[in-house]
């Protein structure tokens, strides 16, 4: 055998060899210790949703808006395309986001009437593999059958993608909240503090890793302040 067969032959079985460490159970990928990591001291950032299906509930007020825009930046700073899917009449002000530094042209917005084509289109998108971060803005419709929140969590796993559910409810209503396939579920309130608004986000439901609560300073919009 000749020395470059032996140099193939070599290369091979190191190839073989990472396959079958990566496909093991007990071995970890950079990736998922970063998430791990990143749940574990409460952290609520792109490493923390990526593969899962999640869902951030503004108690009172949109204050979850607010949390899906420092993911939002995030996912641009790491030239992540992103889709942003609407299922009622109400939008983000897109000032508002420019302002904060999110690049509009490059951030696809999608437009449907109802949850569960909302989660369709969301299915759709997450074919692709081509998108890092979807936000699904849900409101108060919380109409998403099982099967399709399944196929949602399948997806979001399968190409490493974070599907963000944003749902609202009032203070006086009970607690709402979509289905166990959610892997990660935070409510968000919002306090203002003089001049500053200040963001409390709260994991109620954190599959692989513990409650826990954050606080973050968020500021409303031009008109407001």
């Amino acid at each position: 055998m000749t020395c470059t067969e032996h140099v193939f032959m070599f290369l091979s079985m190191k190839s073989a060899l990472a396959k079958s460490l990566l496909n093991s159970p007990f071995i970890t990928t950079g990736r998922e210790l970063e998430a791990r990591q990143s749940q574990s001291r409460g952290s609520f950032d792109l490493a923390a949703v990526k593969g899962k299906l999640v869902e951030v509930r503004s108690v009172g007020s949109p204050a979850g808006l607010s949390t899906a825009l420092s993911l939002l930046k995030e996912a641009q700073t790491a030239y992540e395309p992103i889709a942003w899917i609407m299922t009622n009449d109400s939008l983000f002000y897109p000032p508002d986001m420019a302002e904060q530094g999110i690049d509009l042209g490059a951030l696809v917005i999608v437009r449907v009437h109802g949850a569960k084509l909302g989660a369709r289109a969301a299915e759709h998108v997450l074919r692709s593999g081509a998108f890092g971060l979807i936000i699904l803005d849900l409101g108060e419709d919380l109409n998403v059958p099982e099967p399709m929140q399944n196929r949602l969590m399948q997806g979001a796993h399968k190409h490493q993608s974070a599907v963000v559910c944003l749902t609202r409810s009032e203070e006086s209503e009970e607690h709402r909240s979509l289905g166990s396939m959610v892997a990660l579920s935070v409510e968000v309130t919002k306090e203002s503090r003089g001049r500053e608004l200040v963001c409390s986000v709260h994991a109620q439901r954190n599959k692989g890793g513990g409650n826990w609560r954050v606080e973050r300073r968020c500021y409303g919009p031009v008109g407001m302040r």
